[in-house]
Formats: C-alpha cells, sequence, structure tokens
C-alpha cells in the first residue's frame, strides 16, 4: 500500500509539472501573439497614411503641373487623330532577330495604385 501512495505521489507531481510546462508554453505563445498582433496594427496604420499620401501625390491637377514642368508634351491637334478605318494593318518585322524599338517613358507609365504593387508582390 506504501508503494502505491509514492508511486501515486510521484505521478501527480509529474502531472503537476507537465500542467505547468504547458501553462508556461501558452503564456509565450499569448505573449508573442501580442507582439505579432501589435505589428500587423502598425502595419495597417503604415498603409492607411501611405495610401493617404499617394492620393495626395496623385491629385491631378499636381501631375499635370509636374508635367508640364518635366515632360515638354503638347497638347493633342486635330490633325493627331485619325479614324480607326484610316489607320494600316502593322507590317510584319523583315528580320526576325529585330529588337523592338523601346517604349518611351510617358507611354510605358501606367496608374498603379500601392495596394496594386503589393498584391501583384511587387511586381
Amino acid at each position: 500500500m506504501k508503494k502505491t501512495w509514492i508511486a501515486g505521489f510521484f505521478l501527480l507531481g509529474a502531472l503537476a509539472f507537465g500542467v505547468y510546462q504547458v501553462e508556461y508554453e501558452v503564456r509565450e505563445m499569448r505573449s508573442e501573439l501580442e507582439g505579432v498582433n501589435k505589428q500587423i496594427l502598425a502595419g495597417e496604420e503604415d498603409i492607411h497614411v501611405l495610401d493617404a499620401e499617394w492620393v495626395y501625390l496623385n491629385r491631378p491637377e499636381r501631375l499635370k503641373e509636374l508635367a508640364q514642368a518635366h515632360l515638354s508634351m503638347q497638347n493633342v491637334s486635330y490633325a493627331q487623330v485619325k479614324n480607326l478605318d484610316t489607320l494600316r494593318a502593322p507590317t510584319a518585322v523583315a528580320d526576325a532577330g529585330a529588337q523592338p524599338k523601346k517604349a518611351t517613358q510617358a507611354a510605358s507609365l501606367a496608374y498603379v495604385t500601392p495596394r496594386d504593387v503589393t498584391a501583384n508582390g511587387g511586381r
């Protein structure tokens, strides 16, 4: 009978130690979760600030001023506008190894929001 009590006591001690270990690990995980949640909130705040900056920087009147100052572009005249029927089909490239012409910087610009960039993995 005495051996049963001793074995039960050791078993109870082992169980108590196991519960303590699990409780300690849960506390650590909760602490880590709080830190991750704080990082997520900080990241969301940063995104809101960047969105606001993006909207501010992409105001049409500001972009118009910058385009006039740096791109030296002119308004499109009526003579430059063509009817779709008057355009000819593109001709085949004579040399198969010929490199295509590079697009001008103005033609290659597209309206992209910061969310589009992050959604596409920065591409």
